[in-house]
């Protein structure tokens, strides 16, 4: 964290905004990175006249947006054709894509929504929502505004307690673990409804 603060501030101007850049672009695209260490310690430093809050809020949500826009485009654009290879072609069929991209449009806007504050599924659904064809206005939309709410929060929290990152970054944890906790709950809910089997009473109990 020290050493990461110290990267940051030592440079100004275009040059800072820059580093956090391509910290958060490079985070999305899949480099070990926390985004949210980078975030806090960039906040941190907005106290001290290295970063403009609103500049900075700026820049995460650009660089956000470029990574996070690139893992869908590549699923748009490669993840189905994998399906057309064997041995792809014999996991999931054309018809169970469709079905599969139908169910995860009635719930799609809102996972996307959700994998903002799910560390290390972000990439995993982005690209899933690509390859699934979901329209890239509901991905930037639902993407952008977890994020909108997100980084803001995190910026001003750390502002808020005098730039100590390890006071918010156990909370940042604590809500991450609840968050994936929650989205695990509702996947069971979703497989439990779409692909268990549904016990169908026979007919002549149905008659009686």
């Amino acid at each position: 964290m020290d050493a990461l603060l110290q990267r940051l501030a030592a440079h100004r101007g275009p040059g800072a905004y820059g580093t956090v850049f391509a910290l958060i672009a490079g985070s999305g695209l899949g480099i070990p990175i926390n985004e949210d260490v980078v975030i806090l310690g960039a906040g941190a430093l907005t106290l001290y006249g290295v970063f403009d809050a609103r500049l900075l809020i700026a820049t995460v949500l650009i660089g956000l947006l470029i990574a996070d826009g690139l893992i869908y485009y590549w699923g748009r654009r490669f993840g189905a054709a994998l399906l057309l290879k064997r041995p792809f072609s014999y996991v999931i069929s054309p018809a169970q894509l469709l079905s599969a991209q139908k169910r995860f449009e009635g719930g799609g806007a809102g996972l996307i929504f959700a994998t903002r504050f799910l560390a290390g599924l972000r990439a995993p659904i982005h690209f899933t929502a690509g390859t699934l064809k979901i329209s890239y206005r509901t991905f930037v939309m639902c993407d952008m505004g977890a994020a909108v709410f997100e980084v803001p929060v995190l910026i001003f929290a750390v502002r808020f307690v005098g730039g100590h990152v390890d006071r918010v970054l156990p909370y940042v944890k604590r809500f991450e673990y609840a968050a994936l906790a929650a989205f695990g709950v509702w996947l069971l809910l979703r497989i439990k409804r779409y692909w268990l089997p549904v016990n169908v009473a026979p007919v002549a109990d149905i008659e009686n």
